[in-house]
């Protein structure tokens, strides 16, 4: 768990005004889309090899 997310994890748990002051400068913005890119990448990757998958099949169906 990285500093920041500790930090926002501990600002829940805090009063409201303490809260407020909390700032992370959009590093939990970029540790979620960093995750969101990966999922998408791995999403890509996966759709690309069952659309080989799928190629592969109705070739060998057509012989």
């Amino acid at each position: 768990m990285s500093w920041t997310s500790t930090k926002a994890a501990i600002g829940l748990h805090l009063k409201p005004q303490y809260v407020l002051d909390y700032d992370d400068d959009g590093e939990e913005e970029k540790l979620l889309q960093a995750c969101d890119d990966q999922k998408t990448k791995k999403q890509l990757e996966n759709d690309r090899f069952k659309l080989i998958k799928k190629q592969r099949e109705s070739t060998r169906m057509d012989l």
